[in-house]
């Protein structure tokens, strides 16, 4: 019997049939051979493949068309708490919050329709605890092409919406700070109204259970103002030397009691009396002058942060000038009723002003000022005498910074309308190059039945620290916006940059039916790269890559982005597939030139890129997520080919199920 044996290393399968005669000996023998090399490789990528969804690092889930889980790797049971096994059998709606089921199940349905679907929700543990979780949904198919299920790929993002949560609190702490100035401007010259904004905008900026204005009056602090749990302490007395605010006016330094109970500075009577146990105490200087204290208490130990302490820091400025101006209300007031008897005596009650003040006659010049005009304005007395407000040489600008013009000048409509103006900024660019902002008031001068005026008093006050510190805040806003549109390690733009520039430059261009072009880039065997090298050598991999990759993206009106891990993407509006290719081509030579090692590509000796490209013209009924789904079967596309290429894609109505690319 001659049998025919592969000369390769295959696996065969033999079946052999015999026939046998009446005394049981083998008369006959047939054989078949079968190969079934292919069936064993099969079920041996499979097991593989089992293997690795099952220790991968990302949360795998596979479930049928009831929402029943039917496998489930090690990594989703860790996110939601639940043991694999546990979860066979288990229906996902357990696992979400009940207030974001619905919007699961809408989320769940569009998966049905469009065959992927990405969203973000709250996840419910097994022992109750809540997280963040981003979900991929994708429609399994059988070899019909019908659906028979689905699978779930699911990341915890809890740091993430908590760092989002964290920095929006502060947006909005800085938002009523803003809006505490404007108030407070508003309430000038009331010093009792002052007073109240500041004590209630600074419990409600801060952890405080109440906050406290001191007034300092000989050698004692009294309470001049008072919210929360302070309210009926009002006018309360310590003394300067035995009270932790009187340390605070001594020293000119912010003090932090955590405990009043062990803290030997404060006075603890008083403390116990009130109900406090922990405080921070805010100096409010004037020009040097003391103004008074600045205090928010709280009933438990250790109450305020850090970035309460920040706050109260900016907020210090431009209160103490708004209390020290209020609290020189009645002393103006009595002095223009004097101006009206005697110009002497007016020189003499003005002399000690800290606000510049200036006496205009009906013709606009200036016939009498007081030594703070002089510090203030950068001019002697002589220098400004038979002038007006608008022969001085210097140029003024409005808080907006565009030119002030002369008629607009307070004591100029005064003089014109007899009506009186108030907090009127103005920013003043004198001789020497320096800017001065000051805030004006104009009151009218009148003889005794006279309704034109014969003369006009003009204060004003420096404000420069002041508008210095609105514009820390503001400075301060716009970089923590940048901040929350930039990739921490790249620092090219992120994926929240990126989805808010596409939304616009998608309608945008839909208006003029312009074209917009959209590039996907990874970096090819990433995860070799870090296997290789380490995770901070991919760190640094990365940040070149991303450097290289944005210089190549040269106009202005395109975005580069780190979309995630390993993969960038660039917006290119007004641009159509050709200039795509050209941009993709510059940014695969930029990477090539770094001739970064990669030892364990398949593909090069350096680190190479994969991109896919996707061209189109925005319209109405579509959606940027299927400019995106496009852009990524290109990119798949590129690696399926052999990688460091790139590929175009093209454009489909609905979005089909996105194959997984590994590395």
């Amino acid at each position: 019997m001659n049998l025919s044996v592969p000369t390769a290393l295959n696996s065969v399968s033999f079946l052999f049939e015999m026939t046998i005669n009446a005394e049981g000996q083998v008369i006959r023998l047939f054989g078949t051979s079968q190969d079934i090399t292919d069936l064993v490789l099969a079920e041996t990528e499979l097991r593989e493949m089992s293997t690795a969804l099952a220790n991968a690092v990302e949360g795998i889930s596979r479930l049928d068309q009831h929402g029943t889980y039917i496998s489930v790797n090690q990594a989703y049971a860790n996110i939601v708490g639940y043991q694999p096994e546990e979860m066979v059998g288990m229906n996902w709606q357990k696992t979400v919050v009940p207030e974001d089921l619905e919007m699961m199940l809408v989320a769940y349905q569009k998966m049905l329709a469009g065959g992927r679907v990405e969203v973000e929700a709250r996840g419910i543990r097994k022992d109750g605890s809540i997280f963040y979780k981003q979900v991929v949904m994708v429609t399994a198919c059988d070899d019909r092409d019908r659906p028979i299920g689905h699978h779930c790929f699911m990341k915890d993002i809890t740091d993430r919406k908590q760092a989002e949560a964290a920095l929006q609190q502060e947006f909005e702490r800085q938002a009523v700070v803003i809006a505490t100035q404007q108030e407070i401007a508003i309430r000038n010259p009331n010093l009792d109204a002052v007073m109240a904004v500041i004590a209630e905008r600074t419990q409600d900026l801060t952890r405080a259970d109440g906050a406290v204005i001191e007034i300092v009056e000989g050698d004692e602090m009294v309470y001049r103002a008072a919210s929360g749990i302070a309210t009926s302490y009002l006018g309360l007395r310590l003394k300067v030397g035995t009270s932790l605010s009187g340390k605070c006016i001594a020293t000119g330094q912010i003090m932090i009691c955590e405990d009043s109970e062990t803290d030997a500075r404060v006075d603890l009577a008083a403390c116990q009396r009130i109900g406090l146990r922990s405080m921070v105490v805010v100096p409010l200087f004037y020009q040097g002058d003391r103004v008074g204290v600045l205090k928010v208490v709280s009933a438990i130990p250790s109450a305020f942060t850090e970035s309460d302490i920040q706050t109260l820091q900016l907020m210090a400025g431009f209160m103490a000038g708004s209390l020290h101006l209020a609290s020189e209300f009645d002393a103006k007031n009595s002095l223009l009723s004097q101006l009206q008897e005697s110009e002497e005596r007016y020189r003499s009650v003005i002399t000690t002003m800290t606000e510049g003040v200036v006496l205009q006659l009906a013709d606009g010049q200036i016939t009498a000022c007081n030594a703070s005009a002089e510090r203030i304005m950068g001019l002697t007395a002589d220098q400004m005498m038979g002038r007006t407000s608008v022969d001085l040489d210097w140029r003024t600008v409005g808080e907006d910074g565009s030119p002030f013009p002369g008629e607009q000048h307070p004591a100029t409509i005064t003089l014109r309308t007899g009506e009186a103006r108030s907090n009127v900024v103005m920013g003043i660019h004198k001789s020497d190059q320096t800017l001065t902002w000051i805030s004006i008031n104009s009151q009218p001068l009148f003889h005794l039945n006279q309704s034109q005026p014969y003369g006009v008093v003009t204060t004003f006050a420096d404000i420069t620290e002041r508008q210095e510190a609105e514009e820390i805040l503001k400075n301060r806003a716009e970089q923590e916006r940048l901040m929350a549109m930039t990739d921490g390690l790249t620092q090219v733009a992120n994926r929240r940059c990126f989805d808010e520039r596409l939304e616009s430059e998608w309608h945008r261009l839909m208006e003029g039916k312009q074209q917009l072009s959209l590039i996907m880039l990874d970096v090819d065997y990433f995860k070799r790269y870090n296997d290789c090298y380490g995770h901070q050598a991919g760190d640094i991999c990365l940040v070149k890559v991303a450097k290289a990759a944005a210089a190549a993206v040269k106009r202005s009106t395109d975005l580069f982005v780190r979309y995630g891990g390993e993969e960038f993407a660039a917006i290119l509006p007004n641009t159509d597939a050709a200039g795509a290719i050209a941009v993709a081509e510059s940014m695969r030579d930029a990477i090539g030139d770094l001739a970064i090692p990669h030892e364990q590509s398949e593909v090069s000796a350096i680190v190479t890129v994969s991109m896919g490209i996707a061209s189109i013209v925005p319209c109405c009924g579509e959606s940027p997520d299927e400019l995106i789904a496009t852009a990524d079967r290109a990119l798949y596309d590129a690696k399926r080919q052999g990688r460091d290429r790139y590929a175009c894609g093209a454009y489909q109505m609905t979005v089909p199920d996105v194959n997984p690319v590994v590395e």
